[in-house]
């Protein structure tokens, strides 16, 4: 059971004045003083030197028992010496048709550059269509028969051979059924770009 004592309860007042009490030590004090000093220093690097100690023991005795197994069981140093390499090579054999799916994949097609392809192809979509409205619009004042007539056929014409190859192409590059495709990288190319999309169509 805890005490409780009166002091421990009351406040205390606040100080009205402070008083210094000096010690002076002599020689022999001085001594004594740093010879306690000395000695917890030295017992403060010798707990130091003790740790450093139990590490070396530690060290020697894994260094004690290898030499040891080397020396009773050489088989079994051969065993652990090839595990490394065995589980390595057992890691590549399982992993290497699923890389080499994937290294396929991605190194048939430049898919930046695809992209880039695809958004001139939306870029050119948005112009014809934009000189269509101009030039082939009667209330226009940029109207012109002969540019509307060449718009809707030699250029509509010449852009959509153009697509037809480009999707073509890039159905012919991204082959993306097998199971290990796990982006598509058609979605990415055609992203946001509207018409050009064979999906989308």
């Amino acid at each position: 059971m805890k005490r409780s004592w009166a002091s421990d309860r009351m406040p205390r007042k606040s100080t009205d004045q402070v008083i210094e009490h000096r010690i002076t030590l002599g020689d022999l004090e001085r001594g004594e003083l740093k010879k306690a000093v000395l000695a917890e220093t030295v017992k403060d690097y010798g707990q130091a030197v003790q740790g450093a100690g139990v590490l070396a023991l530690g060290a020697g005795a894994v260094v004690g028992g290898i030499a040891f197994a080397m020396w009773k069981a050489p088989n079994i140093w051969g065993w652990v010496k090839g595990l490394p390499k065995d589980l390595f090579n057992d890691l590549v054999e399982g992993a290497t048709p699923v890389l080499d799916n994937t290294v396929d994949w991605v190194a048939k097609g430049d898919p930046i550059q695809h992209r880039r392809d695809a958004q001139e192809l939306a870029k050119r979509r948005a112009d014809l269509d934009r000189y269509i409205d101009y030039f082939c619009t009667a209330s226009s004042e940029g109207y012109s028969e002969a540019i509307c007539t060449k718009l809707n056929t030699q250029s509509k014409r010449d852009y959509f051979a153009d697509l037809k190859a480009f999707n073509d192409m890039i159905d012919a590059t991204y082959n993306e059924t097998s199971p290990t495709h796990t982006l598509s990288l058609r979605a990415f190319i055609y992203r946001g770009l509207g018409d050009i999309d064979p999906d989308r169509r």
